[in-house]
């Protein structure tokens, strides 16, 4: 098999997590409220708390899930691949075969939907991501240096977030998923250095999504509402890359890494920009500096030495790769936003080819492959 590239964002859906993994291995107090598949009126959905949650695959549904959801999407031989009969999506064989199909030797998967879930027990919510974890690293497993399907933070309760890591790495995690837009305290609070100290002493990379609030809905389909909130989604983690940089969270933590996913770049390099403007105008050269925290470097400087950024179909991104004067030829990383239809998979060459005409076939090696193997810590075959 040749392998070209490493996509740095691709997705296991929750719909297809096995129907017994919580129900066997919840203590035995929480097995009645908490999750198991269910068949209703509306399909094969988990359930938990007496609510129904996701759609779930195995089940009844099974041959429905396993024939439409996986799309490709490139251009005009867009088809259905479709998952063995009987097998879940979730088999880490499946996914490296779905890998191969695209020459993507490893990926860096976020768990879908689970990030979005609600608990009114918090017991419940903890025991859900301890099992959740667990099984995720289990799946890894199969192939270490090809799936670092991430566990994700209990970000809801800050006091758990850094054992947990000191635990994932413990069962060979390269990687976590930290969701920003739970997270129970301002990433710039104090509340969280713990967190940032046992990512940076275990070399667990951070990973953060684009996305919103759990529980918040979608626009309706209504006066454009829904497609207007689309092109704003890559640009949620902004705010977010801003506090982390004024808080001093890597200057404190020189050896912190973090991975923003699927937030594109088109929109970096005047981000990073202007967040060093910021810094000159308002803290270097200003009469009375605008912050109590002291910074050795410029942001653009942090970003350059600890964070990427993925995209997976960005021409505009990839025109200002050549320029370092933008920083993202430093900082961007390439994934193929596996399965979703608004990404590249398993026609990524394809699409690499399109964004990349015209450059150096070097940078482009460097973008695809090279910053997210030494990022992720990935051997290569």
């Amino acid at each position: 098999m040749e392998y070209t590239n490493i996509s740095a964002d691709s997705h296991l859906s929750d719909v297809w997590y096995p129907a017994d993994l919580f129900q066997s291995r919840l203590p035995s107090k929480l097995r009645e409220i908490g999750p198991r598949v269910v068949e209703t009126d509306k399909g094969t959905m988990w359930e938990w708390e007496g609510d129904l949650h996701a759609a779930a695959a195995d089940g009844n549904d099974l041959p429905k899930h396993a024939k439409g959801h996986f799309r490709a999407s490139r251009a005009a031989d867009a088809v259905v691949i479709e998952v063995e009969e009987g097998r879940l999506a979730s088999d880490p064989d499946i996914i490296l075969k779905h890998m191969d199909m695209d020459g993507t030797y490893a990926g860096v998967f976020y768990t879908g939907n689970t990030r979005k879930e609600t608990f009114r027990d918090p017991e419940l919510e903890k025991a859900y991501w301890a099992i959740h974890n667990d099984w995720v690293v289990e799946v890894s497993s199969a192939s270490p240096d090809r799936l670092i399907i991430l566990p994700t933070l209990p970000s809801t309760y800050p006091e758990e977030c850094a054992a947990e890591v000191y635990r994932m790495a413990e069962k060979g995690a390269k990687a976590v998923e930290f969701v920003l837009f739970d997270a129970a305290e301002p990433v710039y609070e104090e509340v969280w250095e713990p967190l940032w100290a046992a990512a940076e002493e275990t070399g667990t990379v951070i990973c953060s999504h684009i996305g919103d609030k759990k529980g918040t809905p979608r626009p309706p389909y209504r006066r454009g509402a829904r497609l207007a909130h689309y092109p704003q989604a890559p640009k949620t983690i902004g705010p977010y890359l801003a506090q982390l940089i004024f808080s001093g969270v890597f200057e404190r933590h020189p050896d912190l890494r973090y991975s923003f996913g699927e937030c594109r770049i088109g929109w970096i390099p005047f981000d990073i920009l202007w967040m060093d403007r910021t810094m000159e105008q308002r803290y270097l050269n200003a009469a009375e500096p605008q912050s109590d925290i002291a910074l050795s470097m410029m942001p653009s400087e942090y970003i350059k030495r600890q964070v990427t950024f993925t995209f997976e179909d960005d021409t505009v991104g990839v025109k200002m790769l050549s320029d370092p004067e933008l920083y993202i030829c430093d900082t961007a990383v390439w994934g193929s936003d596996y399965p979703h239809e608004q990404g590249t998979w398993p026609n990524s060459e394809r699409a690499l080819d399109e964004m990349f005409s015209g450059i150096d076939p070097a940078l482009r090696r460097a973008v695809v492959w090279e910053k997210s193997a030494s990022f992720f810590n990935i051997k290569g075959p």
